[in-house]
């Protein structure tokens, strides 16, 4: 019974874990290279502004 169990358990997670896999594709299809370089870069000036106005804090 209780190997059923873990069997049971197993097979559901997995399809939960498959199924969650299956619709986040679509997701990262749609991401483009532009997308991300416009990410990448605000990210970065959001990134370098922190630092900046953290070292201006520190050192005042």
């Amino acid at each position: 019974m209780q190997n059923h169990t873990h069997t049971a358990l197993f097979e559901t997670v997995s399809g939960v874990v498959v199924n969650k896999a299956i619709s986040a594709k679509p997701l990262l299809l749609a991401i483009k290279l532009p997308g991300l370089t416009t990410v990448i870069i605000y990210s970065s000036a959001s990134a370098v502004a922190g630092y900046v106005v953290t070292e201006n804090l520190y050192s005042a």
